[in-house]
């Protein structure tokens, strides 16, 4: 357990996590949850972020509106599913991304054993039960599921 994660995440402490990287500043949850681990996603409101290390699809929308997720997720292959429930359907990724007034603040995936896993910030990657776990201050609410098929 982290006392900076206990702290800021008090929901997910309550429910339980388990750290599974060290802490790395190299990548966001909106990276993490697409399995890159090189670079940090980001667009900015007027345009692409010109600096080593940012990255944003091709052909996205920028900014920082939960749609601007959206459509970067779909340039990618994902498209909005019913849910985010493992079991609901086979053969595909799912991620969850989470809003606050319109604009995105987080994304976490689903991992093969059922769980959920998210990056905090520049802080640890976790693994946690539900993706309701990391809702709060920081991050919203779940704002939409998202699929793609296993391998596209």
């Amino acid at each position: 357990m982290s006392e900076e994660i206990d702290r800021h995440y008090p929901k997910l402490a309550e429910a339980g996590y388990e750290i599974t990287s060290d802490e790395m500043p190299i990548y966001n949850c909106i990276a993490w949850a697409m399995g890159d681990t090189t670079r940090w996603w980001e667009c900015g409101a007027d345009g692409p972020i010109d600096e080593p290390g940012v990255y944003w699809p091709e052909g996205a929308k920028c900014g920082f509106s939960l749609e601007a997720l959206i459509r970067a997720y779909e340039v990618i292959g994902y498209e909005i599913c019913p849910d985010g429930d493992p079991e609901s359907e086979e053969g595909f990724d799912k991620v969850a991304l989470y809003a606050d007034d319109g604009e995105w603040r987080h994304a976490a995936k689903l991992i093969k054993d059922g769980r959920w896993s998210s990056k905090l910030g520049d802080l640890e990657d976790i693994s946690h039960d539900s993706p309701e776990d990391v809702c709060g201050q920081f991050n919203g609410e779940i704002a939409c599921f998202m699929r793609r098929a296993i391998g596209a």
